[in-house]
């Protein structure tokens, strides 16, 4: 503060200033620094000036580390927004951080992740993407011998994306327990052979393993591991669960924005269900899926293939196929009033469904319809309500018909013609609704109006 300066008084002395402010230099943050004085008047005159409080996240998380490399356990402190979505800090890996999706995005084969990768790449911000280092994953071959290895013999070239190997997964157990384990079967970025690869789950039936090979045709969860800079700052939160680090890619909202505005895996509160967006259409439309299946009262609805159904390729225009139950039975359960009829595909492979080798796509007009295995998002989400659901993935002779259990493993094969599963509804919001409050985020979901 330079000099204080009265329209009737003139110069006062810098003493004659209050100044209060709430700012703690150990916590990141915005705050705010208030000063005021009063003239010969007893007439008062107030600024107040915004301060951030910001630190660079590999400082940050090398000290809460303590020389540790990996954040270890069930459930530490190490949540991180990246592209507005929920990561998890894994590691220092030199200058730099490594981070990992907080839970499956996609279902894919194993040899096409890579290509799916690409795919995944256009769905982040451009602020996030300038925050990638490109840097070398573990790809190790492993035999059942290894299972508890630690240290990595091999990497991949330079890369914008990996995946969790079998030496990060032991790296962070403590007690047999780890916040990278879960339900879900995730592949690992260790092949035991030429036609086989491992995953991992908190546990295999008939096994008291986390880790079984299988094999690379399967489609089984992805979480995208990436390595950010080390000078990129926090802007805010303290790596909890509830206050997860907020880094400086953060799009943060403004008033009365557009939905169409966002970013792809943001969230949304609508007729009483949480949605993810997973597309922003070049119409202006908003392709989002929701985040459980569709419930009545406290049971998932399950619906099936009627047994007068021939060709099991999903069609919603066919009485008695899951796409045309699909399509008119989420409108009894939930409000559609804000979607719009728009276009997808479905994709229909030869046999089992393999990422990008679909022998053709079938164009289908519907407000409602099932999750596409290989989009972003579709993979189980961490919540108790979701359930079984369909996939819209299907396959041209009718028996490679998919879905994901209860336990958010894709199932296909003959017999899975004759399963029941539920509702995942994927739909398109109008172009015109609003943003009425919110952040994006699980905790706080965006409110909209149209």
């Amino acid at each position: 503060m330079k000099s204080v300066v009265d329209n009737s008084d003139g110069k006062m002395k810098n003493d004659d200033v209050t100044i209060k402010n709430n700012v703690d230099t150990s916590k990141v943050g915005s705050y705010e620094i208030k000063y005021y004085a009063y003239d010969s008047l007893n007439n008062k005159g107030e600024v107040i000036r915004k301060v951030n409080v910001v630190k660079k996240i590999k400082e940050t998380v090398s000290k809460d580390l303590a020389g540790e490399k990996y954040y270890k356990g069930l459930d530490p402190n190490n949540y991180i927004y990246f592209s507005n979505v929920l990561f998890r800090i894994l590691k220092v890996d030199g200058n730099n951080i490594v981070i990992v999706a907080a839970s499956d995005v996609s279902n894919v084969d194993y040899n096409s992740i890579g290509k799916w990768f690409d795919y995944y790449d256009s769905n982040l911000t451009d602020s996030a993407k300038e925050l990638i280092v490109k840097n070398k994953y573990c790809n190790m071959s492993i035999d059942n011998s290894k299972i508890g290895v630690k240290t990595c013999g091999s990497y991949s070239k330079k890369t914008s994306y990996g995946l969790l190997s079998m030496d990060d997964i032991n790296n962070t157990l403590v007690d047999g327990s780890s916040y990278l384990v879960g339900n879900t079967i995730t592949w690992l970025g260790n092949s035991k052979d030429n036609n086989n690869a491992y995953a991992f789950r908190n546990i295999f039936n008939n096994s008291d393993s986390i880790y079984y090979s299988f094999e690379k045709k399967h489609n089984f969860g992805v979480r995208p591991v990436i390595t950010i800079k080390g000078n990129t700052l926090i802007t805010d939160g303290n790596g909890s669960e509830d206050d997860p680090y907020v880094l400086t890619d953060f799009v943060k909202l403004k008033k009365n924005s557009l939905l169409n505005s966002r970013n792809v895996g943001e969230y949304i509160i609508y007729s009483n269900y949480l949605w993810r967006i997973q597309k922003i259409e070049n119409d202006g439309t908003i392709k989002v899926i929701c985040d459980q299946t569709i419930m009545d009262g406290l049971n998932s609805i399950k619906i099936n293939y009627d047994d007068s159904i021939k060709n099991k390729i999903y069609n919603p225009k066919t009485r008695g196929n899951v796409g045309y139950k699909i399509n008119n039975v989420t409108s009894k359960h939930l409000d559609t009033s804000y979607f719009v009829n728009h276009t997808d595909y479905v994709y229909v492979y030869e046999n089992e469904p393999i990422y990008d080798k679909e022998v053709s796509k079938n164009k289908i007009e519907v407000k409602i319809s099932a999750p596409n295995m290989y989009e972003v998002y579709s993979a189980a989400p961490n919540n108790p309500f979701t359930k079984s659901y369909w996939l819209i993935n299907s396959s041209k002779s009718g028996s490679e018909v998919p879905g994901v259990s209860d336990t958010g493993t894709v199932m296909y094969g003959e017999g899975s013609v004759n399963y029941s599963y539920g509702i995942r509804p994927v739909a398109h919001f109008n172009k015109k609704v609003v943003i009425t409050n919110g952040k994006g985020t699980i905790n706080e979901p965006f409110m909209i109006k149209k």
